[in-house]
């Protein structure tokens, strides 16, 4: 949050994503989800779905979404894997949310990030040119210790630089907004119509008035708007049909981009009958330039010894330091 002092990050260090943990990644990976019980798993009809694919050219090297990724994640103490999306804010660096890192009891202990990512062009098969690991995350203390909803917003940092990408830029959005906005990310609900969950990238425009001092939260609430109206869909679940106006499914650390000069605002969150994003900077959102200045002081491999570190008294891999905030 803005305001001058002392901010607490909390951090800890990754495995390196290689061939044993590849082995181990099983063929239908679940999607990251925080939300509202059913509402936030279930497949819409196609025909009511506001989500669109995104153009191929786009998603490849030049194209103007390259740089939002596919993450692979494995938890501990579950060793499960789970599926999110990612944006580079520079070439060493992603954006997600933080729920796809650490929720409840489980932590990402290894993740591959993707470039590129396509499932029809066999994106499953990463090469050293596309495929990255991750060496440490950093996310708001506030996060790690009660899962504040504004804090939603993770950082990892990447084992190399990617070549010859366009990082996206960001900028803190006016308490007021009402201006065209597009989310767009690996939408897993989608991809399982087809068998491959989160396999191809999505896009959902959204134009609506946002005010962020009356918001849940002081988030970005909206929902997505193919024809100017408020539409609602049907969610079908086990149990029962339930109608919401939900269209973000398995967005999860997607970025929020303003259309009008191509900056990220945001970070997508939450789903639900509403869906919620992470505010960039700001009064209510989280102070990016933080982030990255405690992971260059980190650096490589273990802390420097002149940077403070404190290790959680409970959870030994999770650490905290401390970084000056104007």
């Amino acid at each position: 949050m803005e305001g001058a002092g002392i901010e607490k990050v909390a951090f800890w260090g990754l495995e390196p994503y290689n061939a044993e943990q590849a082995s181990d990644l099983p063929d239908q990976v679940e999607p990251c989800i925080l939300g509202s019980g059913v509402t936030d798993i279930g497949i819409f009809p196609e025909n009511d779905d506001v989500r669109i694919p995104v153009n191929e050219e786009d998603v490849n090297p030049g194209g103007k979404y390259h740089s939002i990724v596919k993450l692979f994640i494995q938890n501990q103490p579950s060793c499960t894997w789970t599926t999110a999306t990612g944006w580079l804010c520079r070439d060493d660096l992603v954006v997600t949310a933080a729920h796809c890192v650490l929720k409840g009891d489980q932590h990402a202990a290894c993740i591959s990030v993707c470039i590129g990512y396509s499932a029809s062009s066999g994106g499953a098969g990463a090469s050293s040119d596309n495929q990255r690991s991750v060496t440490r995350v950093a996310l708001p203390s506030a996060w790690s210790d009660s899962s504040a909803s504004p804090s939603n917003m993770a950082f990892l940092q990447l084992d190399e630089p990617f070549q010859d990408v366009t990082p996206i830029k960001y900028s803190t959005p006016g308490t007021k907004l009402q201006e065209p906005l597009t989310v767009v990310g690996y939408a897993s609900d989608i991809g399982a119509r087809a068998g491959s969950p989160g396999g191809e990238m999505y896009q959902m425009q959204i134009c609506r008035e946002i005010d962020l001092d009356t918001t849940r939260w002081n988030m970005l609430v909206y929902q997505g708007d193919s024809m100017g109206g408020e539409p609602n869909v049907l969610l079908r679940t086990h149990k029962q049909t339930l109608t919401v106006a939900s269209t973000a499914l398995g967005f999860g650390g997607a970025p929020i981009i303003r259309d009008s000069d191509f900056v990220a605002i945001g970070v997508h969150a939450r789903g639900g009958s509403f869906n919620f994003g992470t505010v960039i900077g700001g009064p209510f959102g989280v102070n990016v330039p933080v982030y990255e200045e405690a992971l260059r002081i980190l650096g490589e491999g273990n802390e420097p010894s002149d940077v403070k570190v404190d290790t959680d008294t409970d959870m030994e891999w999770l650490k905290y330091t401390y970084v000056a905030c104007e």
